[in-house]
């Protein structure tokens, strides 16, 4: 995400904006930075969280990697464009949810599954996250 339209390329020269994250997310940020360039990013900017470094992008002041759509809002005038490893496979962020079914027999839990079932599809999602329903 950045506040006017970047190409790919454009990354390694550019200031990115590294918010605090989960391990396992650095982790994958890693290996599809290094999947896609030989240089480290130049990185201009630690914030503590994915709102502030929004801000600070639609101020103009470098890019960002979200892997969380919470953080994607499609109302705003920021540039946005998935991405994709070199094979072409999506980069995208694989979240799990996984229940015994004895436990979907209580109430508030099958209440919650079938939440979850009816307003997440991964098909209608942008890249950066999916969700696997595993009972």
């Amino acid at each position: 995400m950045s506040k006017d339209k970047i190409t790919l390329k454009d990354l390694p020269s550019l200031t990115q904006i590294q918010y605090m994250t989960d391990k396992y997310s650095l982790k994958l940020l890693n290996h599809w930075w290094h999947d896609q360039f030989e240089t480290p990013p130049t990185t201009g900017l630690h914030v503590n969280h994915g709102d502030t470094c929004r801000k600070m992008i639609s101020n103009g002041l470098g890019y960002s990697i979200f892997l969380s759509p919470e953080f994607i809002d499609s109302n705003d005038d920021l540039y946005k464009m998935p991405l994709f490893f070199r094979n072409g496979t999506p980069f995208v962020r694989n979240n799990w949810m996984i229940w015994n079914r004895e436990v979907y027999e209580i109430p508030l839990i099958r209440n919650f599954i079938d939440f979850i079932k009816g307003n997440f599809n991964p098909e209608d999602r942008e890249p950066a996250s999916k969700l696997k329903l595993t009972p």
